[in-house]
C-alpha cells in the first residue's frame, strides 16, 4: 500500500506562486548553523502553541530560548515541552517507538502520563478561546489507531 502519493502535486504546485524546485535550492545553499536551527525550531513551536490556545507571544518566547530571558513557567512550560520533542525527533528515526516517545515529552505540561505515548480513544476539538468556536477537528478516534498502523 502506498502511504504517500504525489496524486494531488500537480495541482498543488499550480496554485502555488513560487516555483518549489527553486525555493528548495535555496534552502540547500543557505548556511544552517545550530543558532540559526534553534530560531526556526523555537517560532515552529510558538505557532503550533498559539493555535492550542498558548498566550505567550513568538518574540517572547525567541527572548526566552536565544536569550534566556525567564518567563513565568507557566508561560514557558508546554511550549519548551514541545520544543525538547522537535529536538528529540530531529535526533531520532521515524519510527512508531520514537513517535510515542517524542508525544510523551511534548504532552509532559499537558495530560496525565496515563495518557501521553497513547494513541487516543477519544474524540478531540480544538476551540478559538474567544469566540468558542470550533477552530479544528482532529479524525475521529475510530480511525486513528488504524491509521497508525497503516503508517508504520
Amino acid at each position: 500500500m502506498n502511504k504517500l502519493t504525489n496524486k494531488y502535486l500537480e495541482t498543488y504546485n499550480a496554485l502555488l506562486d513560487v516555483d518549489l524546485g527553486d525555493e528548495f535550492t535555496k534552502l540547500k545553499k543557505r548556511e544552517w548553523t545550530s543558532e540559526s536551527f534553534r530560531f526556526y525550531t523555537a517560532v515552529s513551536v510558538m505557532s503550533s502553541s498559539r493555535i492550542e490556545g498558548e498566550k505567550m507571544e513568538i518574540d517572547s518566547y525567541l527572548k526566552h530560548k536565544l536569550q534566556d530571558v525567564d518567563y513565568l513557567p507557566d508561560l514557558t512550560e508546554k511550549p519548551n515541552d514541545l520544543f525538547e520533542a522537535y529536538e528529540f525527533a530531529r535526533d531520532n528515526k521515524l519510527t512508531l517507538t520514537n513517535f510515542f516517545k517524542a508525544h510523551f515529552i511534548s504532552t509532559k505540561h499537558l495530560l496525565p502520563e496515563s495518557f501521553r505515548g497513547n494513541v487516543r480513544t477519544g474524540n478531540m476539538l480544538i476551540m478559538e478561546q474567544k469566540t468558542q468556536r470550533v477552530q479544528y477537528e482532529a479524525a475521529s478516534s475510530l480511525i486513528v489507531k488504524q491509521e497508525f498502523e497503516n503508517f508504520f
